[in-house]
């Protein structure tokens, strides 16, 4: 029996170990769609059935395993369409795998109304640690309805009833922990991944992510397709810092960014990259909308009123330095050059204006 545990843990913290790094590397955000829910359902599925292969032997007649865990897993984190995908496929195996008996049809009955109880559950607005408990005691409570109908030794039942209780309790705790483990894994890693990617300050794109996309514009020139860049800074920043402090420069910063991003479209991508220079690369628009975005970002920033500490409000302007492949740039590579002396021309021809 001992054995048997070990290895219905052994598979269950391999398949975790598995998902838990196919999770971390992806690029995006855990978002399931349909398409999705129904792989993990039939994942989930054939877990459950070499759950099933590798039963653990309580007695010569009495068997168990850890699928109930495979199916709160499922519910949790897949909610009720992947957990009844997953429910079907097990309790039809159990029919193949046993033949069509009364047993085998009362077992995969109970699988099945565990897959739909915990689906149901998964839609419970609690926390983790609770739901999860909910899931554990309903799933074990249906199976060891079905083992005391299955089981004819009434004698016995007590005691195959406890032990079926200790080791699945045990075998539970150590998966929820060890999914505590994962998660804090994963956060760690999408905080470190952001970290590495944003602007610590404003959120932003960071220099980092603004060199890899300028250098990837290189493949604009073969698609034949615009590209502009537009290079931002704020007119007379340090007299910010130096009359109202570094905290209020900062301020100024943040609340920028937003004025910036609220300016723009999703598709442009906004970075910082050092001090009060801001850039935006805009695809596939021609040049007239460009200068039309840039007039835009320029008024929205000399408009608004920005809020710093002590209750106190400023105004700013920026200067703009803009250009565009394959209007005012005939290589991608001149882009930031052309945009930074464009930039330097509008600090010196009186600030506040768009130069390209």
């Amino acid at each position: 029996m001992w054995k048997d545990l070990f290895t219905n843990a052994c598979i269950l913290i391999t398949i975790l170990s598995i998902s838990s790094q196919i999770i971390t590397n992806k690029k995006n955000s855990i978002i399931f769609n349909l398409k999705t829910k129904i792989l993990l359902g039939i994942l989930g599925g054939f877990t459950t059935i070499i759950l099933i292969e590798f039963s653990i032997h309580i007695t010569p007649k009495v068997v168990m395993d850890s699928r109930h865990i495979t199916q709160i897993l499922l519910a949790i984190f897949g909610g009720f369409v992947p957990t009844i995908i997953a429910g079907l496929l097990s309790a039809v195996f159990r029919l193949i795998y046993l033949g069509v008996t009364l047993t085998s049809t009362i077992a995969s009955i109970g699988i099945f109304t565990v897959s739909v109880g915990l689906g149901l559950i998964s839609k419970f607005n609690i926390n983790f640690k609770l739901k999860w408990i909910t899931m554990t005691v309903y799933s074990l409570t249906i199976y060891s309805i079905i083992i005391s109908v299955i089981y004819d030794n009434t004698r016995n039942l007590l005691s195959i009833l406890l032990i079926y209780w200790v080791i699945s309790i045990i075998v539970t705790i150590t998966i929820y922990y060890l999914i505590q483990y994962f998660t804090k894994v994963y956060n760690l890693f999408q905080n470190l991944k952001k970290e590495s990617s944003k602007d610590f300050l404003t959120g932003l794109n960071n220099t980092r992510q603004f060199d890899l996309a300028y250098n990837s514009l290189q493949n604009i020139v073969s698609n034949e397709k615009r590209v502009s860049l537009l290079i931002l800074d704020i007119d007379h920043f340090k007299n910010i810092n130096d009359t109202y402090g570094h905290v209020a420069g900062d301020e100024v910063l943040k609340e920028m960014s937003l004025v910036l991003l609220k300016s723009c479209e999703e598709n442009y991508f906004v970075s910082r990259i050092g001090g009060e220079e801001f850039t935006v690369i805009i695809k596939d628009l021609p040049m007239n909308e460009i200068l039309a975005i840039s007039e835009r970002i320029r008024i929205n920033m000399e408009k608004h009123l920005f809020s710093i500490p002590k209750n106190k409000h400023l105004q700013i302007t920026v200067s703009i330095g803009v250009a565009m492949y394959p209007d005012t740039v005939d290589n991608t590579k001149n882009l930031k050059e052309v945009a930074d002396i464009k930039l330097y021309e509008a600090k010196r021809s009186g600030r506040n204006k768009i130069c390209f």
